[in-house]
């Protein structure tokens, strides 16, 4: 994937990226300011995500399909069980976020393919 050094990020990536709602692992999330501005801070603030994920064990969310989970979107409460968040919300939530970035990169020029968006499923 080629990227132009001189363009500053989507402020959409830096939303995407930003959700601290992890209520089927029950756990207090990092809060990131939305201060990017070179996709060199962007790829730290990747760093500082995956770092954070790889703190977190199976055990923390085996059994937690029925667990209650409630989000405040909007001035609304949207209730949910540990299942259906993940299946209902989350997912798709990640697949239309990055199908967006992957159309928003293809648009602006940027030679990425079917296999940059699917990742290394070996």
């Amino acid at each position: 994937m080629s990227s132009s050094k001189d363009k500053k990020p989507s402020p959409r990536f830096c939303i995407a990226n930003g959700n601290r709602n992890w209520g089927i692992a029950g756990v207090d999330v990092p809060s990131f300011a939305d201060e990017e501005t070179t996709f060199a801070e962007l790829q730290m603030r990747l760093t500082k995500t995956i770092d954070f994920l790889n703190t977190l064990t199976p055990a923390q969310i085996d059994g937690s399909e029925n667990k209650p989970v409630t989000l405040k979107v909007g001035g609304r409460e949207l209730q949910f069980t540990g299942q259906a968040y993940l299946f209902g919300f989350v997912l798709p939530n990640l697949y239309f976020h990055t199908t967006v970035a992957y159309s928003i990169l293809r648009h602006n020029g940027v030679d990425v393919g079917k296999m940059d968006f699917l990742g290394n499923p070996v």
